[in-house]
This record gives structure tokens, C-alpha cells and sequence, in this order.
């Protein structure tokens, strides 16, 4: 935890610099920081979602989804003047020159809620889009074309607010996406995995819906190591690394959910009707 950051607009010359540092609480230690560069946007960003392996980064701002490419060009420097004594061996001095660069943009939503990256590589990533006046819907956006595709959606009406989901699976019709709507529901869409038509293929299912009392207003996905050593009910679900998703709300209560196979399921089933 930090207790403070603090920048410098001007150095002793009045020169401008935008560096700073964050001072941290528990120790003496500080880390330096430096603003490299900035994009300004007409209207208000609601979230942003960034994709580490791609450099990617995927901003909304009202009813439009920007996609920026943060640039990094680095400049080695092999001076042979300057020798580490300890390995002999040159310093590599790297100069990095990072740009931010708007690649592509899709403006067919109402009000952007939250966008959560779903799977990335080389080729494509796939993002989850939740649009407060819409719904959930899928998207890749493919690197090579800078191209932002619609894969999947719900055509009905939900008041989505944020978003999370399971496993992190290329293939978008394994993936079990969880969606709180204004009206306090837990709404699991999935892609339709047997399609009958094109209308089917390209149609987010509702599979499940949970309806809690309390307005969620954050989801966060986790992955743990499981204890079996402690564990007093064995489920087969619960392999040795347990994805979960742990939810806040406004009334103040934190719930967990997570994922069973059907064995574990009707077992707790069963046991809730017999405690009910």
C-alpha cells in the first residue's frame, strides 16, 4: 500500500517534467513513476481493458469503444566504454519510446458498462462487452486486420452492470460469462454450442439466473490453490486450483461463486432441500 504520490511539474529551472513517485507506507522504499504520454477523448471514459501479451488497451468513452495501441520502440545502446568489472560483459543502456496509437473503434452501443478481456493471443483477443441500455455481447478484435468483430450477443434488453467469467478458454462456446443487471439478478450467458441457424451462432444464451437482493456493483475473477488437507466434504470439482469469482455489493455483502460439475451439484442441491 502507497500513502501518497507526488509530481513535479517543474524541476529547479522551471523547466516541465512529469515525473513522480509513490512513497510506500510500509517501508522507506519508493518507486519512480514517469507520464510518457496521454490521448484525449471528446466525453467521459467509463472502463478500460488492457491486454498485457498485445500491448492492446480497450477504452469506452459514452457509446463507443476505442482501441489503442501503446507502441514501444527500444533502443539498445552496446557502448564498449562502458564495462560491468563484476561479469565483463557490456551494459545494455535501454532507451524505450512508448506512444499511444487509436488502431480501430466501434460505436454501435448505448452506454458502455464495463468490458472484461476474455483470451488473447497473437492473432485475436476476445473481450466481454456489457452495455447498460443492451445487454452482454462478445467481440474479437483481430490485430493483423485492426478489426473489431461482433461474435456473439443477447438480443434482449438487460441493464448490465459489470461482468466476470470462468476459465480462460480460447473457444468462446466453453465460457460461462456472469452479468449483474440493474434489478438485482445474476444473469450466466453462454454461447450457443449446437447452433441451428445463423441466428443461433451468433446469440448469447441465458442459462442461468440468480436473483439476490442486493445490486452488484463489482465482480473479480480468482484462481486458488486448494486445501484438501482442511477440506472436510471432498468434491470432485475442486482440483488442486479452484477459479471462483467473488462479488461486492451496495448493501456491503461479499459473496463467491463458483463452478461445479453436475455430481457436486445435485449433491449440494439435495442437501439444501433437505435443510429447507
Amino acid at each position: 500500500s502507497f500513502k501518497d504520490i507526488n509530481f513535479n511539474k517543474t524541476d529547479s529551472n522551471n523547466n516541465n517534467i512529469n515525473t513522480g513517485k509513490l512513497n510506500n507506507s510500509n517501508s522507506n522504499s519508493t518507486i519512480k513513476i514517469e507520464f510518457i504520454d496521454k490521448m484525449i477523448f471528446q466525453g467521459g471514459i467509463n472502463t478500460i481493458c488492457y491486454s498485457n501479451l498485445n500491448g492492446i488497451c480497450f477504452i469506452s468513452v459514452n457509446d463507443c469503444i476505442n482501441v489503442i495501441k501503446i507502441e514501444r520502440k527500444i533502443h539498445v545502446n552496446t557502448d564498449k566504454n562502458e564495462i560491468n568489472s563484476k561479469t565483463s560483459k557490456f551494459y545494455l543502456m535501454k532507451d524505450v519510446n512508448v506512444k499511444l496509437k487509436s488502431v480501430a473503434s466501434n460505436n454501435s452501443f448505448n452506454f458502455v458498462s464495463d468490458i472484461k478481456l476474455i483470451s488473447s493471443n497473437n492473432e485475436n483477443i476476445s473481450i466481454l462487452v456489457c452495455d447498460y441500455f443492451k445487454s452482454a455481447s462478445v467481440f474479437t478484435y483481430n490485430l493483423s486486420k485492426n478489426q473489431l468483430i461482433e461474435q456473439a450477443k443477447d438480443f434482449s434488453p438487460t441493464w448490465i452492470i459489470t461482468s466476470t467469467f470462468f476459465s480462460k478458454n480460447e473457444d468462446l462456446k466453453k465460457q460461462f460469462f456472469l452479468c449483474a443487471d440493474n434489478d438485482n439478478n445474476i444473469v450466466v450467458f453462454r454461447q450457443n454450442e449446437f447452433p441451428k441457424s445463423d441466428d443461433e451462432l451468433n446469440k448469447l444464451e441465458k442459462i442461468g439466473f440468480i436473483n439476490i437482493g442486493e445490486k452488484i456493483n463489482k465482480f473479480r475473477k480468482h484462481s486458488v490453490i486448494n486445501n484438501k488437507t482442511h477440506q472436510r466434504v471432498k468434491f470432485s470439482s475442486l482440483s488442486n486450483e479452484v477459479n471462483y469469482a467473488s462479488f461486492v455489493t451496495t448493501e456491503g455483502t461479499i459473496g463467491v461463486i463458483i463452478e461445479l460439475n453436475k455430481k457436486d451439484f445435485h449433491f449440494l442441491n439435495s442437501l439444501q432441500n433437505e435443510i429447507l
